[in-house]
């Protein structure tokens, strides 16, 4: 891949990811429905990138190389979720159910970005046209604030509100700092790291579920360069070195600072042997989690939004129109 070339869409990756999977089901090999699918997305705009980006792929896999070392995590242009399809598929052989399960969870983290978008896009544009509103008013007019005069119940509102609002901060850094591991980046109101630890715990458990051994698992090198991605990679490391000293599963959690339910759900991955549902209980948990969050986000967010542009059109009213009455007022 070029180096300046533009990324192919995620929403075509998926696309083709869903057509390859349903070309699997039908009974093909993996590599008869590689080369079916593409010819299935000839009529899509965004084919000849793909062609240029799969061919090699396939003349390897026809020469007799592994998907796993085509697709492989060596290859950081390749989409995560292809990569986790591939290697959960050298696995347990079920080609289809491997791209569909990453597909749809793919699809859904599209879906979920687009929702957080289209809930901001409403507040964005009232505080645009607001702050519109008053630069075109200071240039057209060149109107300033004029100096408050506040009386002392209003002085006295003003400071206690502005006192709750520090102590809402240094409440929400206190309870960030109390929390261990990885937790102390989540944050009260941070989306982006729960949905990164939820696409952790994800991929954790598909592997787990296709047969990978937890050792290896936790063993795979993590490279992202994020404070929370940092963490989980410091949270996987001592995790893989207290079960290599032979503990149990909860107590690793326990010393690696995992979260109380983690830990839980731990004890009874040692009684069942599903361990794969341990971390899938967690990956859903922490998407609930980043749901919750975006729905609190747009439900203050707009009213704070109209609150700022009625105070600004409030200033623009009181600076302008309302000295341009007066005026009118004093004529004969």
């Amino acid at each position: 891949m070029k180096r300046f070339e533009r990324p192919i869409p995620e929403s075509v990756w998926i696309d083709w990811m869903s057509q390859w999977a349903e070309l699997c089901h039908t009974g093909l090999s993996a590599l008869e429905a590689l080369e079916l699918s593409l010819e299935w997305m000839t009529q899509h705009g965004q084919h000849r990138r793909l062609q240029d980006r799969l061919g090699p792929c396939i003349e390897a896999l026809q020469g007799g190389v592994a998907p796993e070392q085509v697709f492989g995590a060596q290859h950081n242009n390749w989409p995560a979720p292809l990569q986790l399809a591939v290697r959960c598929a050298q696995v347990h052989g079920d080609w289809s159910q491997a791209l569909t399960r990453q597909s749809q969870e793919w699809r859904q983290a599209q879906q979920f970005r687009h929702s957080l978008l289209q809930s901001l896009s409403y507040p964005a544009l009232v505080l645009f046209s607001a702050v519109g509103l008053w630069i075109l008013l200071g240039s057209t007019v060149g109107f300033s604030i004029p100096p408050l005069s506040l009386d002392l119940p209003t002085t006295l509102i003003m400071t206690g509100g502005a006192i709750a609002v520090v102590g809402l901060v240094l409440r929400s850094r206190v309870s960030q700092h109390r929390a261990l591991g990885f937790g102390a980046y989540l944050g009260r109101w941070k989306i982006r790291p729960a949905l990164q630890v939820h696409q952790h715990f994800f991929t954790m458990a598909c592997e787990l579920e296709a047969g990978v051994d937890l050792l290896k698992v936790l063993n795979r090198p993590l490279t992202g360069r994020s404070a929370m991605e940092k963490a989980l990679a410091e949270f996987n490391h001592h995790l893989l070195r207290s079960l290599q000293r032979g503990n149990r599963l909860s107590s690793a959690l326990e010393q690696a600072q995992a979260p109380g339910f983690l830990v839980s759900q731990g004890r009874l991955a040692e009684h069942s042997g599903n361990l794969h549902q341990c971390f899938n209980l967690c990956a859903r948990i922490y998407l609930t989690m980043a749901q919750q969050r975006r729905q609190r986000l747009s439900t203050w967010l707009s009213p704070m939004a109209l609150g700022v542009s009625g105070l600004v059109i409030l200033l623009a009213y009181q600076t302008t129109l309302a000295p341009l009455y007066q005026q009118l007022g004093q004529w004969p």
